[in-house]
């Protein structure tokens, strides 16, 4: 081969090594995958719940480019806590959604702040967020969700006077002196509240001293007057009964079913009943559910609070309510609508963002100031970290169903 051959071979074969790094070199590099960590209980009873949630956020996420990996929290602190170590150790972890257990809240939101991954504690736990610029709270707290309903109850109907029954359970706890505060400021006044057992399923001695019939001194007692009953509570025939027009019940939809047939025999009235006292029943978000269909009437007229109410909440609703009915073959709770909608807002930061600044972007778009509208309304955040979000009532009808009583949509 000739001195010139041989110089355009070598040439050509430099060109041909050289040529795919050229090439590869021109193009961008993809991003690494980003992970969204949904921690929730996917083992013990409410293992069913975690997965429809994990399910939720996956819809979410069809359309982004982010990842849902569903993470067990685990039925000890200790578990979720592993939990958000391996995690928050994982550097395409962007974000964690949960967990759902209200005494995992805190521990996990101090653990995830240390690891510097953003955390959205699926809670309504007042407080958790306080745990670092890097956490955030999911659901309002009580006193957020009862100045809306005291502020409906007294602008909206003007009810000056309510009466409360909420259980003897932490729930209760927190919701009842919220309420009372509540009503206080907006210049109503609580004027009959009633507890009982957390599993009780008889309510006449709670509504007897709701109602002024009976009230409770406490079991062991012996008073010269009164004979107290094995309740705890002494009978107070012919006293002046409370005034109110109004019953909040603080409790869960299956409750308020098995709780409302009970009212017309205390002189109580319902939307099944003509007879007695006309009250408006309202509640909080824990009313939603198909729990109110086995109340039958007796609920027609009620109005409850939330942040979600289906496909009544307008046009975008009802697109969402749709799809997920078709694919998931269920109705779509609060809980599912809410996680789907902070997976969008994660994911919408994270699609902005450098792949080395992901978990920044994360805590700067939910720290902004300008609200990401979902398919659950607005969402915004405090300078802390909680929610700012609006609850809407809504007034049941029959068969259990519902429709926004302010008219109102987005």
């Amino acid at each position: 081969m000739s001195t010139l051959l041989r110089g355009w071979a070598v040439l050509l074969l430099m060109v041909g090594l050289c040529w795919p790094v050229v090439v590869a070199g021109a193009e961008p590099e993809p991003k690494p995958n980003a992970v969204v960590v949904v921690l929730v209980p996917l083992s013990g009873e409410l293992s069913t719940m975690g997965e429809q949630l994990v399910e939720a956020a996956r819809l979410a996420a069809r359309r982004t480019g982010v990842i849902i990996e569903g993470i067990d929290e685990g039925e000890s602190v200790e578990q979720t806590l592993e939990a958000v170590a391996a995690q928050g150790e994982r550097e395409e972890v962007v974000a964690i959604i949960g967990p759902l257990k209200r005494r995992h809240g805190e521990p996990a939101a101090r653990l995830a702040q240390q690891k510097g991954v953003p955390m959205v504690v699926y809670s309504s736990q007042q407080g958790v967020e306080m745990r670092g610029n890097k956490i955030f709270r999911g659901r309002p707290g009580f006193d957020a969700q009862a100045k809306q309903l005291a502020e409906y109850l007294r602008t909206g109907l003007e009810i000056d006077d309510v009466g409360v029954v909420a259980p003897r359970s932490r729930y209760g706890d927190e919701a009842l002196p919220a309420v009372v505060d509540a009503m206080d400021e907006q210049g109503g006044r609580v004027s009959a509240m009633a507890r009982y057992p957390e599993n009780t399923t008889d309510f006449r001695i709670p509504l007897q001293v709701l109602t002024g019939q009976r009230a409770y001194v406490g079991r062991g007692r012996s008073l010269s007057q009164h004979r107290v009953d094995r309740w705890g509570t002494v009978s107070l025939v012919g006293e002046n009964a409370p005034d109110f027009e109004a019953l909040i019940i603080l409790d869960f939809h299956d409750v308020v079913a098995r709780m409302l047939p009970f009212l017309p025999g205390e002189g109580l009235r319902t939307g099944a009943s003509e007879q007695g006292r006309p009250l408006q029943l309202i509640g909080l978000s824990g009313w939603r559910g198909d729990g109110l269909g086995r109340a039958g009437d007796h609920a027609m007229g009620g109005v409850f609070f939330d942040t979600f109410g289906g496909e009544r909440d307008g046009l975008t609703a009802q697109r969402f309510v749709s799809e997920f009915r078709g694919i998931t073959g269920r109705e779509v709770t609060t809980p599912e609508a809410e996680i789907y909608d902070l997976v969008a807002l994660i994911a919408t930061a994270v699609e902005r963002a450098p792949s080395t600044q992901r978990r920044d972007a994360v805590v700067e778009f939910l720290r902004n100031d300008s609200p990401y509208v979902g398919v659950t309304g607005n969402w915004a955040f405090d300078r802390w970290g909680a929610p700012i979000r609006t609850l809407h009532p809504y007034r049941v009808i029959d068969e259990g169903q519902w429709v926004r009583a302010d008219g109102g949509d987005w």
